[in-house]
């Protein structure tokens, strides 16, 4: 599993990035994701997963 996190300088904040790869289940992913910034002090989580449905047969 490839997880990275790639801080981004924007013009008033720096992002977060992280990449989960596919093929899993977006539940587990969000909230092992949670998890893991909540441990940084984190409070902000966006999750996209609109890419996952058209490579996973159950959605």
């Amino acid at each position: 599993m490839l997880d990275l996190a790639l801080p981004v300088k924007t013009g008033h904040r720096t992002i977060l990035l992280s990449e989960r790869g596919y093929r899993k289940e977006p539940a587990s992913m969000a909230a092992a994701t949670i998890g893991r910034v909540a441990e940084r002090g984190i409070d902000v989580v966006l999750v996209d997963t609109a890419g996952l449905c058209k490579i996973m047969s159950h959605c």
